[in-house]
């Protein structure tokens, strides 16, 4: 009778059968693949608690989460001294995430969506306008002066410029916080906020530049590869594994102050761990050690997933097989300098992002003007630290 070894992890059912279990069952014939999805109810830390408080499962592919992590009793060192697994070809700041100077937790499978972004475009809508496509090492200015060539309405379909996607890639690329990390006050107003908000201003102030529907601002590129009436958006290229109905193309991330600077949490990527009471242990460790071995991450790398492994190799045929980049150089996403979040941080920072985030929307929406809304902001967040801190500011 064959054995099963069962995955638990937030992917889509679909998307483990086509791009894990289909591999495995190759390689490991004598042995059935299964899986199970979180409940998308759960945070983090109540994902690992049904995790390990489950039975009849064996790996857990998840994102790296210290917090959470490791404050757990994993232990793979046992397992790896028997194994061919090379931990130095692993990207080093995805090993450092899941192990200590004493402890290996768990081993990368994927840098993460968040690895690298690059500005993408819509060929059809700029050839619609009769409009150049956009270049590499564009500044932000001039990606927004592009948009507006391209935002307006053909035989009766509105065409929308540019879809920043998550607001937060813009604040990590320029290195701002919202709230000073020693006082915790906000600097809202203050210069390198101040240009942050004028970016955003200026990109969906173009008139016609935001779209009449439901769906939320600021979310990575949604619009753009549904709806295909975005000419640009900022994204991820993980983010392309579904056929699109128009061709794709892509440029650098734009330019702050002539410098590429990409926003990047490489950190924080996918990963895989035993579960401490797996009956088949040896045997999920040898998937595990598939999983991360040269063949699989080269076969990711090029179907367009981020590789955990640092060898340049996995760049340059990135994406090869995704039909989306057809034709498309990509392996200049992973040029630039790497940006990641702005240390030292309040612990109060993320709640602010909310807030600001929150207000901006509505700022977009034209239904409270810009200035106004940096104010509700400004309020909002005292109001919640004098709540959160027990002072007064």
């Amino acid at each position: 009778m064959k054995k099963t070894i069962t995955f638990s992890s937030k992917w889509f059912d679909h998307e483990f059968e086509s791009m894990i279990a289909s591999k495995l069952r190759s390689k490991f014939p004598e042995v059935m693949f299964s899986h199970v999805q979180d409940s998308g109810g759960h945070t983090s830390l109540e994902a690992w608690e049904a995790w390990e408080n489950s039975t009849g499962l064996d790996i857990r592919m998840d994102i790296s989460d210290e917090q959470v992590f490791k404050k757990k009793d994993y232990e793979l060192t046992p397992f790896l001294n028997n194994s061919d697994v090379k931990l130095q070809s692993f990207i080093p700041t995805l090993l450092k995430s899941v192990s200590n100077e004493e402890r290996i937790y768990g081993l990368p499978f994927g840098a993460g969506t968040n690895y690298t972004h690059a500005l993408f475009y819509n060929d059809n809508i700029f050839a619609k306008f009769n409009v150049p496509v956009p270049e590499h090492e564009m500044t932000w200015d001039h990606v927004i002066t592009l948009a507006a060539k391209v935002t307006g309405t053909i035989d009766g379909i509105p065409y929308c410029g540019l879809d920043i996607g998550d607001c937060t890639l813009l604040k990590m690329q320029m290195g701002i916080r919202f709230l000073d990390p020693e006082t915790h006050r906000p600097k809202l107003w203050e210069g390198d906020c101040k240009e942050y908000f004028r970016i955003i201003k200026a990109a969906y102030g173009i008139l016609g530049n935001v779209q009449d529907t439901d769906e939320r601002i600021f979310v990575s590129g949604r619009a753009f590869r549904r709806n295909g009436t975005v000419a640009m958006s900022i994204d991820s290229p993980e983010m392309f594994s579904k056929k699109l109905s128009f061709k794709l193309g892509a440029v650098s991330f734009p330019q702050i102050n002539n410098n590429l600077r990409v926003p990047s949490l490489n950190d924080s990527g996918w990963f895989l761990t035993l579960h401490p009471n797996s009956e088949h242990r040896e045997e999920a460790f040898e998937v595990i050690s598939y999983l991360v071995s040269e063949e699989i991450q080269l076969y990711l790398s090029r179907i367009g997933r981020f590789s955990s492994l640092s060898d340049r190799k996995y760049e340059a045929d990135y994406g090869q097989d995704n039909p989306n980049f057809s034709g498309t150089n990509i392996e200049w996403v992973f040029q630039g300098l790497k940006a990641g979040w702005a240390n030292p941080q309040s612990p109060y920072e993320d709640m602010a992002g909310n807030i600001v985030r929150s207000e901006m929307e509505r700022a977009v929406r034209k239904e409270i003007q810009w200035d106004e809304a940096i104010e509700i902001m400004e309020t909002r967040i005292l109001e919640k630290l004098s709540t959160e801190m027990h002072a007064d500011f």
